[in-house]
């Protein structure tokens, strides 16, 4: 059965929409979007209440999943229907996974904050998971990736067959028990082009009330979620 097609496709507001909303990607990359308001789409709430759900559903993407706290770094999903830097009226399906490094392994903001980094780039859908959960193995395991021979690069999982096998970086982890951190603000970025919307979504780490390791980590989530959430 075809798709249904989209009533606003051709309008004059996709278009401005869709300019705007790139416009908006550019002062994130940029790193003004901490001095500047920038539109988003934020999704808070407590551990395992299904906000990976409700982004999976809008963004039309399946993200990690796991018994527990499965979000351990803020997701950010920006959608574009029109194909990045331009392009045509109806793209290809892509997704750019950056890296974005906005606080150091403290958890302080940094004053120069560097570009994000591109990670991988994926072409199929069901590849979207595997590769998120070893992004967000780098970003909580800094010095093993700053030891790593290649760096981040080192993390990503082989796209080749149907099924994304782990890294031998991402298998050397092992499970995501003993990570460096257990929580970082640092950012896991989707740039999608040609989703069905014109929206950026900012899936956070569920709120929690108790950690093994102590209030410290209840606190992180905390002071990330009302900075996410501020006016």
């Amino acid at each position: 059965m075809a798709a249904a097609r989209d009533p606003l496709a051709d309008t004059r507001y996709r278009a401005v929409s869709a300019h705007v909303l790139g416009l908006a990607n550019k002062l994130r990359e940029l790193g003004v979007d901490s001095v500047l308001n920038v539109p988003t789409l934020v999704i808070a709430g407590d551990q395992s209440s299904g906000k990976s759900s409700v982004v999976e559903a809008i963004a039309g993407v399946a993200l990690p999943r796991s018994d527990g706290t499965c979000t351990r770094c803020p997701t950010e999903v920006r959608m574009r229907t029109a194909q990045h830097g331009g392009g045509g009226s109806a793209p290809s399906w892509s997704c750019r996974i950056k890296l974005c490094r906005d606080y150091d392994d403290e958890g302080q903001l940094l004053v120069e904050k560097p570009p994000e980094e591109l990670f991988c780039t994926v072409t199929d859908k069901s590849h979207i998971a595997a590769c998120v959960t070893a992004a967000q193995a780098v970003l909580l395991n800094p010095k093993a990736v700053q030891a790593m021979q290649g760096g981040a690069q080192a993390f990503v999982p082989d796209l080749s067959g149907a099924v994304p096998s782990e890294s031998e970086a991402k298998e050397g982890l092992g499970g995501a028990g003993p990570y460096e951190l257990d929580f970082t603000a640092n950012k896991v970025v989707l740039e999608i082009d040609g989703a069905e919307a014109d929206l950026t979504i900012i899936d956070l780490p569920g709120i929690i009330h108790n950690h093994s390791r102590g209030r410290q980590c209840v606190e992180l989530v905390e002071r990330m979620t009302k900075a996410c959430l501020a006016p």
